[in-house]
């Protein structure tokens, strides 16, 4: 059982803590209240049993009707979340293991659908006057065993001496942004990484233990480590970036491999792609230690969706990153990419298994055959004190009982959840500004 609190957003401070009864079976409940609904009664649910919320029927996955999240003018982010006291309970609270490993979305129900206006205008209200769920860090520990040395193993890399090209400069109120290409003069066969530096030029203040804080323009500042979303989107991760920087840390857009998969490809270039865009963030956090302007020891990591998927292993294998925020994140990532309601995975699965004969479940047997870089393969080698993770309560991209699983395995750090899909979480873009930025000043010490 763990204490949720209700904080509004943009305020970034607990203002109330709230405890929900349970029901006939003991557990915890969370209420729920459709606000537009004619139904004025109030739904229970289990946060362990995520997927008995009601939802939106599901829909075809080609067709006219076919839509992804962001146009779905149907998504359940009408239910308001007011209360409470969750409990997550995994195989406690009756749903096994085996039961995440099926494939396909929960069982939904029907809602009459309101207008895209009205949609817009009700998620806007949800953010700005609703509140989130956080969940103090338990302290937990997991069941995991340690890291093996092979996993450990599997992102090592030739350490290179590093050149930096810039492409371009832009100067900004606070900082500038310098568009960069990381490349290694002496390997030809190196492709070459690219980033944006978002290099703050606010004096730094560095928070020393038992002394006052030595403000100096010449200190050196700590940076965070972002990794985009699917095919490089840099559009919502680049929001942070300004912010911080703006604010006293730098920020370092790292651009992975441009992803091309297609039906002719083998399965097993999912996987060298996962591999060569976690190895690409830690070769730039070489070149990161070399710069008179970064502090070595206060290295972060903010990254979303994808991107935040595959910063799990990097937050286990890299110990130079000293503090995470996984925005979006989940485990079991052969079922996300079976399962995954996005416009674009959906199109690229389907066009695979036709390709190869494939069902369903053969196309989850082949890629969990090949897949190492599985988030919770590694939660347990991440601190659960240096991490925040954000879930959306309505994500049916990767499945918030995905995201949940993976906190659990992490160790139960700290978790914001949202009342809001996948991609509606942009809404809370102000609010996660300030409780990140916050996150970070904390654990890398910026006061």
């Amino acid at each position: 059982m763990f204490n949720i609190f209700l904080e509004p957003f943009g305020v970034g401070e607990v203002v109330n803590s709230m405890s929900c009864p349970t029901d006939s079976e003991g557990k915890t409940i969370a209420w729920f209240s459709p606000q537009d609904s004619p139904i004025q009664q109030k739904q229970s649910v289990s946060l362990g049993e995520i997927s008995h919320l009601p939802q939106h029927p599901p829909l075809p996955e080609e067709g006219p009707g076919s839509v992804d999240e962001f146009e779905d003018p149907r998504r359940p982010e009408r239910a308001w979340f007011s209360a409470c006291e969750l409990n997550y309970g995994g195989e406690s609270e009756g749903r096994s293991r085996s039961e995440a490993d099926t494939l396909g979305p929960p069982s939904v129900s029907e809602n009459s659908p309101p207008s895209r206006g009205r949609m817009a205008m009700a998620g806007l209200l949800i953010v700005t006057l609703s509140g989130c769920a956080s969940v103090p860090m338990t302290g937990q520990s997991t069941d995991h065993p340690p890291l093996s040395e092979k996993l450990i193993s599997y992102y090592a890399y030739p350490r290179q001496s590093l050149e930096a090209t810039v492409e371009s400069i832009q100067e900004k109120s606070g900082y500038r942004i310098r568009h960069l290409h990381l490349a290694a003069p002496n390997d030809s066969a190196f492709r070459p990484i690219r980033i944006d530096f978002y290099q703050s030029n606010r004096p730094g203040r560095l928070r020393l233990e038992g002394a006052a804080p030595l403000v100096s323009s010449e200190s050196r500042l700590p940076v965070v480590l972002m990794s985009p979303i699917l095919a490089g989107n840099d559009l919502y991760i680049r929001e942070f970036a300004q912010y911080y920087a703006a604010r006293g840390l730098h920020s370092v857009i790292v651009y992975r491999p441009k992803e091309v998969f297609s039906a002719d490809r083998d399965l097993k270039d999912i996987e060298t792609h996962f591999q060569e865009s976690i190895i690409q963030l830690r070769r730039t956090i070489d070149w990161l230690e070399t710069l008179d302007s970064v502090d070595p020891r206060r290295i972060g990591s903010f990254a979303i969706s994808l991107g935040a998927i595959l910063t799990i292993p990097l937050a286990a294998v890299e110990p130079r990153v000293k503090a995470h925020v996984f925005g979006m994140p989940a485990g079991h990532l052969a079922q996300v990419i079976m399962t995954s309601k996005d416009r674009t995975i959906r199109k690229r699965r389907r066009a695979y298994l036709e390709k190869h004969g494939w069902s369903q479940e053969e196309g989850l047997r082949q890629l969990k055959a090949v897949i190492v870089s599985e988030p919770m393969e590694f939660a347990s080698g991440i601190d659960p004190e240096r991490v925040l993770v954000i879930a959306g309560l309505f994500d049916r991209v990767l499945g918030v009982r995905r995201s949940l699983d993976l906190w659990q395995a992490m160790g139960r750090p700290k978790l914001i959840v949202l009342p809001t899909g996948h991609y509606s979480a942009y809404l809370a873009t102000p609010y996660l500004k300030i409780v990140t930025y916050s996150f970070f000043r904390r654990q890398l010490k910026l006061k």
